[in-house]
């Protein structure tokens, strides 16, 4: 714990609140033990060795520290990742690396040295937010507002052209990622789930893109998890492509009765829900979801002391 000042800020999209919902899922992990110092070090490096103190053991399971011990081990060994499985998703990561994750304390770049980052540190799903430019191509950029588009901006423009923004490094440093560049990651590791994020308006011609760039490869579509923030997005979306993951976001959402939730995630074979913290912070609120078999995660988490 004395080296947990030393680090910089970890920016986490979710942190599973829940992981066994339902009995048709898999038994859990035993939970590590707080007396594990080596267990400790290890989540104290991706940032959650103080997260809700008293209540560390519920948060954190072996898995995750597992997947870490893993993932330096097979950065010695391996020369490449190996596919992911069958496995659904969920049921295997707790945390998503928020626009990429951090990398030297920096965050929502959405840039390579990013994801090298977080890939280093064992994080598996990544989350990414799409924009496009001013001649519709897709660049992983959170939006064009001054408060994130202070690293890179167009003179005279809100919305860069796709050459000025390719051309011109995040920060002064980091290299900038088009779509085509995830698609290419996400064939160089084959054991890595991308979650989508967009603030466009046509967030649709957002997901007919991604469909376009992967060719149709169902290697790379099953492992995008297509976020989505209204009841009556998930049937266009499945209209554009039958995607396999999806994770429902609810803090747009105006009717937000759990109930409702729950059961539009039944009905529709949806397994995820993310949820402000303010969900998150109640087991009530859980709990009630849990009734309907699904899995909670939580967002944002930008400091492992919050």
């Amino acid at each position: 714990m004395n080296n947990y000042k030393k680090l910089p800020p970890i920016i986490l999209l979710f942190i599973i609140l829940l992981s066994i919902p339902v009995a048709s899922y898999a038994t859990p992990s035993p939970l590590i033990s707080t007396t594990d110092i080596n267990c400790k070090q290890i989540i104290d490096e991706i940032g959650q060795g103080i997260l809700f103190n008293v209540q560390l053991e519920a948060y954190l399971n072996r898995t995750l520290a597992k997947q870490i011990r893993e993932a330096e081990s097979k950065e010695e060994t391996e020369s490449k990742p190996k596919p992911t499985t069958a496995e659904d998703w969920y049921t295997h990561y707790s945390v998503i690396a928020h626009a990429m994750g951090s990398v030297d304390g920096i965050d929502y770049t959405n840039s390579k040295e990013a994801f090298n980052e977080s890939y280093k540190k064992g994080y598996r799903v990544f989350e990414v937010d799409l924009s496009f430019t001013s001649d519709n191509q897709v660049v992983l950029w959170h939006d064009w507002e001054e408060d994130t588009g202070k690293y890179v901006k167009q003179s005279g423009k809100k919305v860069p052209s796709y050459q000025f923004f390719m051309n011109h490094k995040i920060c002064k440093e980091y290299t900038p990622l088009a779509l085509t560049d995830l698609i290419d990651i996400m064939e160089q590791y084959p054991d890595i789930y991308v979650v989508t994020d967009s603030k466009e308006t046509d967030y649709l011609s957002i997901l007919r893109k991604i469909v376009e760039e992967a060719d149709e490869d169902t290697n790379i579509l099953n492992r995008f998890i297509i976020q989505f923030y209204e009841y009556n997005q998930y049937a266009k979306i499945q209209k554009i492509y039958p995607f396999k993951n999806s994770l429902f976001t609810i803090y747009n959402l105006q009717d937000r009765n759990l109930d409702h939730i729950g059961s539009f995630c039944k009905e529709n074979n949806v397994p995820v829900v993310g949820v402000p913290p303010k969900y998150g912070g109640r087991k009530s609120d859980v709990a009630k979801l849990k009734e309907y078999g699904v899995y909670v995660y939580t967002y944002t988490i930008n400091k492992p002391r919050n």
